[in-house]
């Protein structure tokens, strides 16, 4: 896996509020910018494996593009993980939880499953410039939203 971004910040609320929220993916547009629309495909829990969501997201050039996202691992009030269907990204979205009293450090982070070398020398680069700072504003506006 290729690491895309990483960024962390500590939240002025319990871990069982911090998950409640980032764990229902169809709140993730409310706070992580980028993110045009997002809606279940499913039935299943938000936390529950399996569960699909459709995602519409902005990318420099091509404007909206629609994505597959599926919750891979689910630990509740402590981690969540979804991998998309985005080619050639192929993303995997990792958050963690770390309760400290009552505030809660939260960690965002984005890999890219694709190992292909031509990919990590052309598009990654630009992928980290532009997921960085989405990452760093999607942190901050879920610290707003959540205080």
């Amino acid at each position: 896996m290729n690491v895309i971004a990483n960024e962390s910040t500590v939240i002025n609320q319990t871990a069982e509020v911090v998950f409640a929220y980032i764990s229902d993916l169809e709140k993730f547009g409310e706070w992580f910018p980028g993110v045009v629309s997002i809606k279940s495909l499913n039935a299943l829990p938000v936390t529950q494996i399996g569960k699909k969501y459709q995602e519409i997201v902005k990318l420099p050039f091509t404007g909206g593009k629609t994505v597959c996202i599926e919750v891979k691992e689910s630990l509740l009030n402590k981690r969540l993980v979804t991998e998309g269907d985005l080619s050639p990204l192929l993303p995997r979205m990792t958050i963690t939880l770390t309760s400290m009293q009552r505030e809660t450090k939260i960690n965002w982070c984005m890999e890219s499953r694709n190992n292909h070398p031509l990919f990590r020398v052309t598009l990654l680069p630009l992928a980290r410039v532009l997921m960085s700072k989405r990452a760093k504003q999607g942190l901050c506006q879920l610290k707003s939203k959540l205080h």
